[in-house]
């Protein structure tokens, strides 16, 4: 939360390739010749059978029914946003009850045990208007999540007419692949390319992180770079960072340790073309263009609290997904008001940047980033005393 820097990306880096959820506990711990490889599982490929130990709610399901489409949806207790993602799922059960049926699996662990998870469904039972199991020692979860190279849950395997595993993906996202499935217009061969390039792109995200930690170890700053340069040529859908735009930013601030400060404003700009409507991004690349180009550094923190407080208002017509993305966008926005502080205190509007400082730090009280906040209040007490 922070000013960038190299090794604070780094560490973002490593925390953002490990799997599971936010804040989870997830038993599914990929090799790392699992997550440098495609795996098994490819879309096209015919869906491996269930082993379910136990049906907590909802009919079994033995086998795969030609002509039906399966929405195999993998969560936890614990996972915030599986159970955020869950009454879209409903709504799309409820959309199509005898052409679609969606199972929720889940794998016992430490923090989500058999009583665990029949507790949750009968207490949030009008939320899970589907089917729900508990996969048999992990082998469900093995044949579908580990075969696809897929840690991170929530995630929706959606199984075809024809009983093959036709896409993967976040359960949020799942309605308008079902759509064009029982529309038949889900070209299953454009899709299996899509995910074969996908999941190489993670490969090489991972590799790419690799070199950057090696090279961090080693103090090679022309390795760093170049790992970065790499990372910044994936899709920021696969190359794992969180935030998305982490890269370019770190990347900016090596060139700038390197002293090659002439080419940090073509790669902020780089950033801010690939992340237009995204808050966050454009507030921390308005403050690295600070020194470099005031009048640009304005225009774009003008931009930035605009899209900052429009993805903030709630809006008519939201489910709990887009309530639960919103709120955790709250949080994470507070990077995003430190940067514009630190613009407006360059434009010599100290009295706006220290309420910038002080709405960040409000977000931050009680949060997982709290070791940051005495540094925050140094930084508030710099800018409230300029604009006394």
């Amino acid at each position: 939360m922070m000013r960038w820097g190299v090794a604070q990306g780094i560490v973002i880096l490593m925390g953002a390739m490990m799997p599971g959820c936010s804040g989870g506990r997830g038993p599914l711990m990929l090799t790392e010749q699992e997550r440098a490889s495609v795996g098994p599982l490819c879309v096209g490929d015919a869906a491996p059978p269930l082993a379910i130990a136990e049906w907590v709610k909802g009919e079994p399901v033995d086998r795969f029914e030609p002509g039906r489409v399966y929405v195999i949806d993998f969560w936890a207790t614990w996972c915030g946003p599986c159970i955020a993602s869950m009454g879209r799922t409903s709504a799309l059960q409820e959309k199509h009850p005898g052409r679609v049926t969606v199972i929720a699996v889940t794998t016992e662990d430490r923090a989500n045990t058999a009583a665990r998870i029949r507790q949750h469904v009968k207490k949030d039972g009008a939320r899970m208007r589907f089917r729900v199991a508990i996969d048999r020692d992990a082998r469900t979860a093995d044949a579908y999540r580990r075969a696809s190279r897929e840690s991170a849950i929530p995630r929706s395997f959606l199984v075809d007419q024809n009983g093959r595993l036709a896409w993967i993906g976040h359960p949020a996202q799942a309605e308008p692949v079902v759509e064009r499935m029982l529309a038949g217009t889900w070209d299953l061969a454009a899709a299996a390319k899509d995910r074969t390039a996908a999941v190489s792109a993670r490969a090489e995200a991972r590799r790419c992180a690799d070199a950057l930690r090696a090279a961090e170890r080693t103090g090679d700053n022309g390795a760093k770079l170049a790992a970065l340069e790499r990372l910044c040529s994936i899709s920021p859908e696969e190359n794992n960072w969180s935030p998305p735009h982490a890269p370019w930013m770190v990347r900016a601030d090596l060139l700038r340790e390197m002293g090659r400060s002439a080419e940090v404003g073509p790669v902020l700009e780089q950033m801010l073309a690939m992340f237009p409507n995204d808050p966050t991004a454009q507030a921390e690349g308005a403050s690295g263009l600070v020194g470099i180009d005031a009048a640009r550094a304005g225009e774009i923190a003008d931009k930035a609290g605009s899209l900052l407080r429009s993805s903030e208002e709630s809006r008519e017509g939201e489910d709990d997904w887009d309530r639960w993305i919103r709120d955790a966008e709250r949080e994470e926005h507070a990077a995003a008001l430190q940067a514009l502080a630190r613009v407006r205190f360059a434009q010599d509007r100290a009295k706006d940047a220290a309420a910038l400082q002080r709405e960040a730090i409000a977000r931050l009280e009680g949060s997982g980033y709290s070791a940051y906040l005495a540094d925050m209040r140094k930084t508030l007490e710099r800018y409230g005393g300029a604009a006394r």
